[in-house]
């Protein structure tokens, strides 16, 4: 572990030492703290980004287009993979350690020394947001791309007092134990952050949410767009290297092939709506232009997402944890992979136990390759190996499944049967493999 890692490792110690444990909703306690470090929220002009699926490498995609257009930018999003530095970057880059140490003595005195926080404190992704609005007050930013963390309305992102644009992308099911059962209960809670007489860019898919979508921005007098209502893609080509294609947008093509490294069908939605975004903003924002937003899409790289960390065998890591998502790694498999190459591949998964993994393993039954069930060593919130195999044993598979709880032999197993392995289900799946590999993991032998 890295110097970098240690350091971070222990201020995320500090942040949880500072903080409620569990999700908390509510604006009560992040107003409190933010109102006592001045306000920070309100010093910097932002994008929102809100959604279910692709809502950090659409942030990543819009964040890389204004770098490359010579905008300082802050880029916040969430989870992290590796470290908590991850998080908040700055022109792509991990802040230094001294300054994240004064943000957050300065938010940790906010709270020991406020009568309320003290009984009361902020959540931890609470006071995340807030150490990073202290940041990003101080760095003078021309832009922030902030992603939302849960939901929109109660999410602490919510406080943020200029926002540009809002973008949506696509919203399904997800965290239905605080956001609703129900597609449009969820969006309720995602689309109550479009603001007053704003812009609001949705990706759309859904008849029901684009037209709830519509009538949000009405009551607020905001400028709403549907994008897939004008969007039109060609020639898309998507291979394990790269994914290009062709954009035209409300009748004007756009010169020339979108590309990027990110692979995958849903990267050509995500990057699409990070171009739309900018093409919005270049009435604020005269530098962007159709060069800076083809380098900043080719740029950009989002680890954990369809991303290949080994070629022999080969090895995808890929995060999704809902049914849209792993819909999209399985539609983006079989328009890479023959139905041959599929039979010779492997996934290795895990869920979070609140997760509604059932729908993910059903789609990955149709997929025409087997599993390996595992689970997160000494992780309470992972679902068991042995559970999911026998929700998985009710699905029909090309092998029969099994479980193995240690994702390091389980891996090392798909690895030894199958010429393609794709590690997914968990974001924290997703990260440890990739740390492992950095500390000389071998798939075979």
């Amino acid at each position: 572990m890295t110097s970098k890692h240690y350091f971070f490792e222990g201020l995320e110690k500090s942040i949880i030492k500072h903080s409620s444990p569990g999700i908390r909703p509510g604006l009560n306690r992040i107003a409190i703290l933010l109102n006592n470090l001045g306000n920070p929220q309100n010093s910097f002009n932002a994008v929102h980004i809100v959604g279910t699926n692709g809502k950090g490498s659409t942030s990543a995609f819009l964040a890389n287009i204004f770098i490359s257009a010579g905008y300082k930018t802050a880029t916040y999003t969430s989870p992290h993979l590796s470290h908590l530095g991850e998080r908040l970057v700055l022109d792509g880059h991990t802040i230094e350690k001294d300054r994240w140490t004064r943000a957050s003595s300065k938010v940790f005195d906010s709270i020991k020394s406020d009568p309320i926080l003290k009984v009361d404190p902020p959540s931890f992704f609470e006071t995340l947001t807030a150490i990073s609005f202290v940041l990003i007050e101080e760095s003078n930013v021309d832009l922030a791309v902030i992603e939302a963390g849960m939901g929109g309305r109660l999410d602490a992102t919510n406080l943020m007092g200029n926002i540009v644009l809002s973008v949506f992308t696509p919203v399904s099911l997800d965290h239905s134990e605080f956001l609703g059962s129900d597609l449009i209960s969820i969006a309720t809670e995602k689309f109550a952050v479009i603001r007053e007489n704003g812009n609001a860019l949705y990706f759309g898919g859904n008849m029901d949410l684009e037209m709830f979508f519509e009538q949000q921005c009405l009551k607020k007098k905001c400028t709403g767009t549907i994008v897939s209502n004008h969007i039109l893609y060609s020639d898309v080509r998507i291979s394990l290297d790269s994914t290009e294609y062709l954009l035209s947008w409300k009748g004007n093509t756009i010169p020339g092939y979108i590309k990027t490294s990110m692979i995958g069908l849903y990267q050509v939605h995500n990057s699409s709506l990070a171009v739309i975004a900018a093409l919005q903003l270049q009435k604020y924002f005269s530098r962007i232009n159709v060069h800076s937003i083809k380098q900043g899409i080719c740029n950009t790289k989002w680890p954990g997402r369809m991303e290949i960390i080994s070629h022999n065998p080969t090895v995808i890591l890929d995060g999704a944890h809902n049914e849209q998502g792993v819909r999209a790694l399985v539609n983006s498999l079989n328009s890479i992979l023959t139905e041959s190459d599929r039979q010779k591949m492997m996934f290795v998964f895990t869920s979070m136990s609140d997760k509604e993994y059932r729908s993910a393993l059903e789609l990955l039954s149709k997929s025409g390759a087997g599993i390996i069930l595992t689970q997160i060593p000494d992780y309470s919130r992972c679902e068991s190996a042995s559970e999911l195999l026998r929700i998985a044993s009710l699905f029909k598979w090309i092998k029969k499944p099994r479980a193995i709880s240690n994702p390091f032999t389980a891996v090392r197993q798909a690895s030894s049967e199958a010429e393609t392995v794709v590690i997914c289900g968990s974001l924290y799946l997703v990260g440890l493999m990739r740390d492992k590999l950095k500390n000389g993991f071998a798939f075979r032998g």
